[in-house]
């Protein structure tokens, strides 16, 4: 007689096993009589626990109990099982159900039995059969012991599926990596690199060839193939008359793939892939051409044999055929722009002028002559547009002087027209001067489709012709100061003649004022005479310490500056040797050290003359805490006869004084403020020091 208080095996199955899902309805169906589980009633709390969550659940959960791993799972885990594992596996040993992996599967299951503790995997790789062939699979997973007296009873599993995902990011790689090539030297080359690729995906590519044609009536040409073992082998053509020729003509007509699922008979035994088997399955797939949807070849790929050809699978074929198109269309493009190159090297190398052949909006070089390399630097042009091989000419205006004339269609010419340019890796940009015109090209139809460039490099001219105003604006100055120095030297001599007659027999205080008139006179006279020698020496320069000359100089000007109060300091290096005209020095230092004193007239204040040796330069700085020159005025102190003095000044002295520094390859900087402490005017001139004679 029945327990009215135990449940019967019917009211516990549909305890457990609640729903109406397919996985539930079969387990209540099922007589667990007839499974190594037994009966539901025989079941333990914790088995049954766990098949009740099992199937409530909406994630692929499986469990393994007891040591034969007996088999439970849900509907969600219906579908890794395929077309071949369920529904005979419910409730039988682990074993019969996964034979194909159970040398990976078991270890797995027997440390988490042994260890008692649970395990992850991710994108576990695993060959399963259960759609009627060996078929490779990813699964991420975690087991979990179930506990029961304090020892693993069962292990409770949620897996996921990951094949999908997998197989997607391996494929995008490829095609990441092939879209990635560069264009090659030859379409040869480009399909080589192709293949090279294709031979490092063999699980997605079994084999791959590709075969290449100069016109769809000729015939296919075997470049290169991967994947297949000795002594298999693929036809060095494709013609009318060889194997593979009604499925090129199928893809010439439909310009799309044809699967071919009779490799065997198509062309014979193929053996190769990641696994060294027999190849059944194959796909030919169009390679186009850039310009129009011209076959310029075909790809013949092995698909593998342990996944399924499904749309996904097809579509990275479809892909993997583009990207090789492309990769064959940009070097068949850079090949045609080195033919064109050529035709033009041909008739533009041994032209004097530089010459440049630029395409397209963007101005990419498709040809630059000898003199051109040299005028940049011989940097490596072709293939690259003038912004991206030329950086510094960008903000130039040289890039949009191109585009105005890609725009419009229209001419442009520059005449000495200065172009800053870095000739040699690492070094500062160079001052060059060019004459030159942009000549729009056009094509077939009128379009403009590139400009044409033609100049001269005219630096030495330019350099010739500033060299001769230069010099042509010195000799006018030093004639007009050898006039005045001349005119007022007569007379000079004559009143300090006059003023030594003039002490005899006078009174001691007249006396000290003579005396003080004969030394103003002294200094004008030397100032008078130095002018006359400066423009008598001779201009060649010679080697001498400018610490000397300046102390030399300073001296004439000390007695002026105490007069005025101004305190005229000499801080000087030994040392600073230089090869210059020395009379064209002094005469710079007389005009800042004149200027100086001009800034601090009628104020007291100071004047600071510096040398100092650093680094193969030797420089000099003159300071003074004077008025500072105004912003209004900063700007125009180098140009000739420009003063702020009024009737005292003649404007010559800056625009002298820079033009000598320059003709001696020296620098010229000044920096200037007119309010706060820090008030004053500071000349800085920087000359190459020259070695003394005892280095010599």
């Amino acid at each position: 007689m029945e327990n009215p208080d135990v449940p019967s095996e019917a009211h516990l199955k549909t305890l457990l096993m609640r729903g109406d899902g397919e996985m539930a309805s079969r387990m209540r169906s099922l007589d667990w009589n007839q499974l190594p589980a037994g009966p539901v009633s025989s079941w333990p709390e914790e088995l049954r626990n766990a098949v009740s969550l099992c199937l409530a659940s909406r994630h692929p959960i499986e469990i393994w109990w007891g040591p034969e791993y007996l088999r439970f799972y849900n509907d969600a885990y219906r579908p890794i099982l395929g077309a071949t594992k369920h529904p005979q596996f419910i409730g039988r040993p682990g074993q019969e159900m996964w034979a194909e992996i159970w040398h990976v599967v078991e270890p797995l299951l027997r440390s988490v039995r042994e260890t008692e503790e649970a395990i992850y995997q991710e994108d576990l790789q695993l060959f399963v059969t259960r759609n009627g062939y060996l078929e490779e699979a990813y699964f991420s997973f975690s087991y979990g012991p179930i506990f029961r007296g304090g020892e693993v009873a069962g292990i409770f599993s949620p897996c996921t599926e990951t094949t999908a995902y997998v197989l997607q990011r391996r494929r995008l790689s490829l095609l990441r990596r092939v879209a990635g090539l560069s264009p090659a030297a030859s379409l040869e080359k480009a399909a080589l690199d192709c293949i090279h690729l294709l031979s490092e995906s063999a699980l997605d590519v079994s084999f791959a060839a590709i075969y290449l044609c100069d016109s769809e009536s000729e015939p296919c040409t075997l470049i290169s193939q991967t994947g297949l073992d000795g002594p298999s082998y693929l036809p060095n053509e494709i013609n009318p008359e060889r194997a593979l020729a009604g499925r090129y003509f199928d893809v010439l007509r439909s310009r799309n793939a044809v699967v071919m699922g009779d490799l065997p008979l198509s062309l014979g035994a193929l053996n190769g892939g990641a696994w060294h088997e027999q190849l059944h399955t194959a796909i030919l797939l169009p390679l186009r051409g850039a310009a129009d949807s011209s076959i310029v070849g075909v790809l013949l790929a092995g698909l593998s044999s342990r996944l399924p050809y499904n749309e996904e699978y097809r579509v990275f074929f479809d892909l993997l055929a583009e990207h090789i198109s492309t990769v064959l269309s940009r070097t068949s493009a850079l090949l045609e722009e080195r033919r064109q190159a050529e035709l033009f090297s041909s008739m533009f190398n041994n032209a004097p002028a530089f010459i440049a052949v630029l395409h397209g909006a963007e101005h990419v070089f498709q040809f630059a002559n000898p003199p051109y390399m040299q005028l940049v630097g011989n940097r490596d042009l072709l293939g690259k547009s003038v912004a991206d091989a030329l950086p510094e000419v960008r903000e130039q205006g040289f890039v949009d002087l191109l585009n105005g004339v890609f725009r419009t269609g229209l001419p442009y010419r520059g005449d000495s027209i200065k172009i800053d340019l870095r000739r040699a890796e690492g070094e500062s940009l160079e001052s060059r001067f060019v004459t030159f015109v942009y000549q729009p090209t056009k094509d077939k139809n009128g379009q403009v489709d590139g400009i044409f460039v033609l100049g001269m490099d005219v630096s030495a001219t330019v350099a010739a012709q500033e060299a001769l105003r230069r010099s042509e604006k010195l000799s006018a100055a030093g004639r007009l100061a050898a006039t005045i120095a001349h005119e007022v030297n007569n007379p000079l001599e004559a009143m300090t003649n006059l003023l030594f007659l003039a002490q005899e027999g006078v009174s001691s205080e007249s006396a000290i004022y003579l005396t003080m008139a004969e030394e103003e006179l002294s200094r004008i006279a030397h100032i008078t005479k130095q002018t006359l020698a400066f423009y008598r020496e001779s201009s060649d320069p010679v080697r001498f310490d400018l610490s000397d000359t300046v102390e030399s100089i300073a001296v004439f000007y000390r007695k002026q500056a105490q007069r005025a109060h101004v305190e005229l300091h000499a801080h000087l290096e030994g040392g600073s040797t230089i090869l210059a005209v020395e009379g064209e020095i002094k005469q710079v230092l007389s005009n800042l050290i004149a200027n100086s004193l001009d800034a601090l007239a009628g104020r007291s204040g100071s004047i600071s003359i510096r040398t100092r040796t650093r680094g193969g330069q030797v420089r000099l700085a003159v300071s003074d805490t004077g008025s500072g020159i105004p912003d209004n005025v900063l700007n125009r102190i180098w140009e000739p006869f420009f003063t702020t003095k009024a009737a005292v000044g003649t404007g010559l002295g800056l625009w002298v004084t820079r033009d000598l520094v320059e003709k001696h390859h020296g620098t010229l900087r000044v920096r200037t403020r007119t309010t706060g402490p820090w008030r004053g005017t500071l000349f800085l001139i920087n000359f190459r020091r020259a070695p003394d004679a005892s280095e010599v």
